[in-house]
């Protein structure tokens, strides 16, 4: 027993000695992003007075619209959307393969025991007896020795692929928040769309029993009282499209919340008021800001999981060492199963090295860093990306906001030359044509400024999510995992 404590305890030292110097020479760097960034990221956006640099984006950035609503709507989302359950589910998996990766460090432990029962042959051994019976209790491991760290760089790659997940789960949750915002303010600007349109539908609808009064004592012509009707019912003809937009926006966002339309559509029918557009967005600096988005850390520990297996093919070209023993007891008879001179031991150290496999292990090796370039070059055309998502969506913004202040100049003069043009109209001093031709640019102005509007809000939640949506992994945010 001496023996054996001796020779597992050398074991035991030799391998965390191994282990020690094998994280001090091959662990990753301080700094990883820096590590496998091919040029520098760069100090400051193209910005205008819209946007300051000095407060992170907050973590629930739809709460600056002070929507009631959009914040009910959040909430039911992030409790039940399938999209995120799954998300959830795959990290559970991945923590479970990165613990059993890590297991393989330790040594796997049986317990054995069992009685036999045998008939022996009394022609070929007619001095034994008849019947032979034993009992027989063990305990045995088999220790494989990660002296060149095969097995920990496998389970560090695991433990990567583990925070990779985690990463993709923020990603489902930015995707979200972003996607149900997307269709909360479409819904919304539609509503506000089918406003603006009711309400020239009845400024037009006035205007033609003018206009047919004007005909019936002979003041206007049968052409002015039918370019009438065509204008109004025209525009009534444009709330059926608009109506199945507002449909087809609730079912979306019910599929987002991971209901049936007719659990929210009362709630959602109700027309709301248009949440302010214009903000004062902190995006921070470059370098502080993209590397939280959910894609570019997934895509950093995809590089490191590549890299950790480059370090275990690398580790394959070294023999494997192996530790195998087993303690326990035999005997006849049960009463002398547990005696002192019942007891067996046994331990078999054991190497194995593999010369020569036909080139297998230096192409696995080959595959392998060519794996680990392809996740290199991955992850630096996502940081690209990440940047252009930002800068396009900043510009569109910023230029969304100059199109709504030139929009709302526009409308409102359109309502004055629309009043005036009536007024010449009723006393005879212009065509009902100008009459026409205002309600026309009135309607098409007023949409146009309620496009604009959602096309900024639209623009605003593109920036949000672009520089990652504040989900940074945060203990203010209850996750699922």
């Amino acid at each position: 027993m001496k023996k054996i404590r001796s020779c597992l305890s050398s074991a035991i030292l030799f391998v965390l000695i191994a282990g020690g110097l094998f994280s001090s020479t091959n662990g990753y760097a301080n700094d990883p992003i820096k590590k496998y960034l091919k040029q520098s990221i760069p100090t400051a956006w193209s910005n205008d007075s819209l946007f300051e640099a000095q407060l992170p984006i907050e973590d629930q950035w739809w709460q600056t619209f002070e929507d009631a609503t959009l914040d009910s709507l959040m909430s039911i989302a992030f409790e039940n959307s399938n999209n995120v359950l799954i998300a959830a589910k795959r990290i559970t998996a991945a923590k479970a393969q990165m613990r059993g990766a890590y297991g393989g460090l330790f040594p796997q432990i049986e317990l054995n025991g069992g009685w036999q029962r045998e008939r022996v042959s009394k022609s070929t051994n007619p001095v034994s007896p008849l019947f032979e019976a034993g009992y027989a209790a063990n305990l045995s491991a088999t220790w494989e020795l990660d002296i060149f760290g095969q097995i920990w760089q496998k389970a560090r790659a695991q433990g990567s692929l583990y925070n990779a997940s985690k990463a993709e789960y923020y990603g489902v949750m930015v995707s979200l928040a972003s996607n149900l915002a997307s269709a909360y303010f479409n819904l919304r600007s539609y509503q506000e769309l089918l406003a603006v349109t009711q309400s020239n539908i009845t400024s037009q609808e006035s205007i033609l029993k003018i206009t047919q009064v004007r005909y019936d004592t002979g003041l206007a012509s049968e052409l002015d009282v039918a370019q009438a009707k065509s204008i109004y019912y025209n525009t009534k003809s444009q709330l059926n499209p608009i109506l199945a937009a507002i449909d087809s926006y609730i079912n979306s966002i019910a599929v987002l919340l991971g209901v049936y339309p007719s659990q929210i559509r009362a709630s959602l029918s109700a027309v709301a008021s248009y949440p302010q557009v214009v903000h004062l967005i902190p995006v921070n600096l470059p370098a502080g800001i993209i590397t939280q988005r959910p894609d570019i850390i997934s895509s950093l520990n995809q590089v490191q999981a590549e890299a950790a297996l480059l370090g275990a093919s690398r580790a394959d070209w070294f023999p494997t060492f192996l530790l195998t023993g087993s303690i326990g007891f035999s005997a006849p008879e049960m009463k002398h199963l547990f005696e002192k001179n019942s007891q067996t031991w046994q331990i078999a150290p054991a190497m194995k090295w593999t010369i020569f496999s036909g080139g297998q292990r230096r192409e696995a090796y080959v595959a392998q860093r060519a794996a680990l370039d392809e996740a290199i070059l991955q992850f630096n055309q996502n940081v690209l990306t990440a940047f252009q998502d930002v800068e396009t969506a900043m510009s569109s913004y910023k230029n969304s906001v100059k199109e709504i202040n030139d929009l709302n100049t526009v409308v409102n003069q359109g309502k004055v030359t629309l009043n005036l043009s009536l007024e010449l109209y009723k006393e005879g001093l212009s065509q009902f044509q100008d009459v026409l031709s205002s309600q026309q640019s009135l309607l098409s102005y007023e949409s146009s400024l309620v496009n604009a509007k959602n096309k900024t809000l639209q623009s605003l939640i593109q920036l949000y999510q672009s520089l990652g949506g504040g989900w940074v992994e945060n203990p203010k945010i209850k996750m699922k995992y």
